[in-house]
């Protein structure tokens, strides 16, 4: 049984570990889409700000 629980973990783990990363991307996607659809609902001059300081202008 420990031998078959050593084999999934080997098996396993890179697929978990990119799942997480994958995971990660997705959630820093839809955190700044999110972050861009309420700053444009204020006046645009503050979505230019909030472009540049993503960007690390400003």
């Amino acid at each position: 049984f420990k031998n078959v629980l050593q084999a999934t973990t080997i098996l396993f783990l890179p697929s978990f570990l990119f799942m997480l990363r994958y995971l990660k991307q997705i959630t820093t996607v839809l955190i700044r889409v999110y972050r861009t659809k309420f700053s444009t609902k204020r006046r645009n001059k503050s979505l230019g700000a909030h472009y540049k300081r993503d960007l690390g202008w400003g």
